[in-house]
């Protein structure tokens, strides 16, 4: 016979069993590592409303950036704007425009960060 392979002999075998459950364990463990801990319960102490109100809009704003560039799975958000039209104050990004740029200004001590900078 010409290209056949050798059977694995028996120590080969053994060899490889132990391997794989060496994998298996190596697999599990790196599982049991990635699992999310579970959440941790803390009052907030002092906390305004105006506070938790702004809390909840960037919340909101940050749910629906995540769900536009894929990272969750709700696309549609047509029940939750029903009830912001019902509460009167439907969801809206604010544009907040930047500062212009200074062409000359210094922005660095480090002459390459300046010169990529200019």
């Amino acid at each position: 016979m010409t290209g056949a392979q050798k059977p694995p002999t028996k120590e080969e075998e053994e060899k490889k069993a132990l391997d794989d459950i060496e994998d298996d364990k190596k697999i599990a463990e790196y599982i049991e590592k990635s699992k999310p801990k579970p959440m941790v319960k803390v009052k907030l102490a002092e906390t305004s409303i105006h506070d938790l109100l702004i809390a909840m809009n960037r919340m909101a704003q940050y749910d629906r950036l995540m769900s536009e560039l894929g990272f969750l799975s709700l696309k549609d958000w047509s029940a939750e704007d029903k009830i912001l039209a019902k509460a009167k104050k439907p969801f809206e990004i604010e544009f907040v425009e930047l500062p212009p740029i200074i062409a000359e200004g210094k922005y660095s001590s480090n002459p390459e960060i300046q010169a990529i900078c200019e």
